[in-house]
């Protein structure tokens, strides 16, 4: 899920 991309990579989550 988009909110645990950004915790685990520590980067803005991005779809496209």
């Amino acid at each position: 899920e988009p909110d645990a991309f950004l915790k685990e990579n520590a980067k803005p989550y991005i779809k496209g």
